[in-house]
């Protein structure tokens, strides 16, 4: 088992429980999945055009993609692509978009976030 993938198994494991205790609903899992299938697609689209060096994604629009629920496809995209791996910068930022995102889930584990997300849910 790759170490990498280790903040994915906990975010799944974490997930799943949350449902499962009728924490969260399950439109959060449906919005990590699509927003990484999304970002691991952004990373596949910039990996590439790096090689040739043609225009290529932003690395805002990476971060953003992780900050948005899909740090698990930017985590795959990265080991299974080798992309975005070397650069240290990048790197620091990716965990803490990883980071952030984890804080905004515990969050919503509060009671000002249940009220927060089962209100932008009922709109």
């Amino acid at each position: 088992m790759k170490y990498q993938y280790l903040p994915i198994y906990a975010g799944f494991v974490a997930l799943t429980s949350s449902f499962m205790l009728g924490y969260t609903p399950l439109l959060l899992s449906c919005i990590f999945l699509l927003a990484s299938i999304v970002t691991y697609i952004n990373y596949s689209i910039d990996k590439y055009p790096a090689i040739k060096g043609r225009r290529r994604v932003s690395e805002t629009a990476l971060h953003f993609g992780a900050l948005l629920c899909g740090w698990p496809g930017a985590i795959i995209g990265q080991e299974f692509l080798r992309h975005k791996t070397k650069k240290m910068k990048f790197r620091i930022v990716f965990w803490m978009t990883v980071v952030s995102n984890c804080g905004l889930v515990v969050w919503l584990h509060t009671i000002q976030g249940m009220v927060f997300f089962r209100d932008g849910v009922s709109m």
